[in-house]
């Protein structure tokens, strides 16, 4: 029953959620048959997003129970859940012509599949956050996951220029064997010349705008941001810690690592709204989506590649992903997965965040079995204050099934805990 971040459930409801998600998408909403369990399927269907600046609002959710199942009970749900959608395979591939199209071809199974691994790098963030009496490291030290990824400092960052041109952004539906719904549709967007930095902020960077006081200054936070950072009492990032004069990196097991001796040369995990108060200390800005994929997907020969470094598929020499480590690495520390224009670590280490508020694109679709995955996270133009925003690549933590150039993922500006990084970008 812990429940480490409070803007999330307690960890047992994952347990049934997981599984309890896949029955219904499969059993319910793919093949039209009753529930087994409507009560627990009431529970543990869906969870909650709350507005970080008034977590009285909220999206729509499952309902929540006065005093949860037992594990015992939520573990005969899950062996339930799990043993209908096998006992369906058959059903939904004789089915298949009838299906709707976020169904056919396995994409249902593929859904299934893809939600149980965003969460179980979503679980990882709870994870950090917990009370280390409530933890157990693995057998080998912490330092030995670690010893690898160490650096005290690192280089200064490279600008790169890249040329104004043409770039997709999204996917084609029959282009990829699945995707969510506001991956589609595919479209071009035209973009003037910009430049970014080759590496991401690294801690090391970071302290240096907290040390100096800008953090403390409000002429560098939006008005929404600074309200959520004064009404916090936040004076660091969320993934770290003041000791002894000194700033700590938290990591997974029990450790918390030096910045200045240890992780100064890893990228800074940050909120979206640090992300922005620390660029406009610096006169600049974040990449937005189009931008972002333009530097990940494109070439001075105006090629378009399948990954940044080519078409080759993902492997832990392109990037720290799909838990290649149990923590992060030194920027920069991955060169065979540059970008054609040599900008690094665009996929690994942390998600990246962009300038873009999460929206539909023009001729979005919602999908028939989940109409609120998407939808439901859109940003009200007339509200900003509670936006998500849209961040690109992967964490240590994503599995390399999501390394897609059309994947979307997204968080509320103010919400802390996310693993993800930014870089700078200005116009040309």
């Amino acid at each position: 029953l812990a429940k480490p971040i409070q803007l999330r459930h307690p960890f047992i409801f994952y347990v049934g959620h997981v599984a309890g998600f896949a029955s219904i998408q499969v059993n319910q909403k793919a093949l039209k048959k009753p529930p087994f369990a409507p009560a627990y399927d009431s529970i543990f269907e869906r969870g909650l997003d709350p507005d970080v600046l008034d977590p009285s609002r909220c999206h729509d959710h499952s309902r929540i129970p006065t005093q949860w199942p037992t594990l015992a009970q939520i573990d005969e749900y899950v062996e339930k859940c799990h043993g209908e959608i096998f006992t369906n395979l058959d059903e939904v591939q004789k089915q298949n012509d009838s299906l709707s199209k976020w169904a056919r071809d396995g994409r249902i199974h593929w859904l299934a599949i893809e939600h149980e691994m965003m969460h179980q790098e979503t679980l990882m963030y709870m994870y950090l956050e917990m009370d280390s009496t409530f933890k157990s490291p693995p057998p080998t030290s912490q330092r030995a996951f670690l010893r690898s990824t160490s650096s005290s400092g690192g280089r200064d960052a490279k600008v790169i220029a890249i040329p104004a041109g043409k770039v997709q952004v999204g996917a084609h539906f029959d282009a990829i064997p699945f995707g969510w719904d506001n991956e589609f549709p595919a479209h071009d967007v035209d973009l003037p010349a910009f430049e970014v930095d080759d590496i991401p902020v690294t801690n090391e960077k970071f302290c240096e705008f907290v040390r100096c006081g800008a953090y403390e200054d409000k002429a560098n936070w939006s008005e929404e941001s600074w309200s959520w950072k004064t009404r916090t009492g936040r004076k660091h990032p969320q993934a770290w810690k003041q000791m002894d004069g000194d700033y700590y990196v938290k990591t997974l097991f029990n450790e918390d690592v030096s910045l200045k001796d240890f992780a100064g040369a890893w990228p800074a995990f940050v909120s979206f709204s640090e992300a922005q108060a620390y660029a406009r200390w610096k006169g600049r800005r974040l990449m937005s989506e189009a931008e972002w994929c333009r530097a990940a997907y494109t070439s001075p020969s105006n090629d378009e590649r399948k990954y940044p470094w080519g078409n080759e598929e993902p492997t832990k020499e392109h990037g720290n992903f799909n838990w290649a480590n149990w923590a992060p690495t030194p920027a920069g520390s991955h060169p065979l997965g540059k970008s054609a224009w040599g900008v690094d670590d665009l996929i690994g280490d942390a998600w990246e965040w962009t300038s873009t508020p999460f929206a539909p694109y023009e001729g979005f679709e919602a999908m028939e079995t989940y109409p609120g995955y998407s939808a439901d996270f859109f940003v009200d133009e007339n509200d900003y204050e509670c936006a998500h925003y849209v961040l690109k690549g992967a964490s240590f933590a994503t599995a390399a099934q999501l390394v897609r150039p059309s994947f979307r993922n997204w968080f509320q500006g103010c919400y802390p805990y996310v693993w993800a990084k930014f870089r700078l970008a200005n116009d040309l």
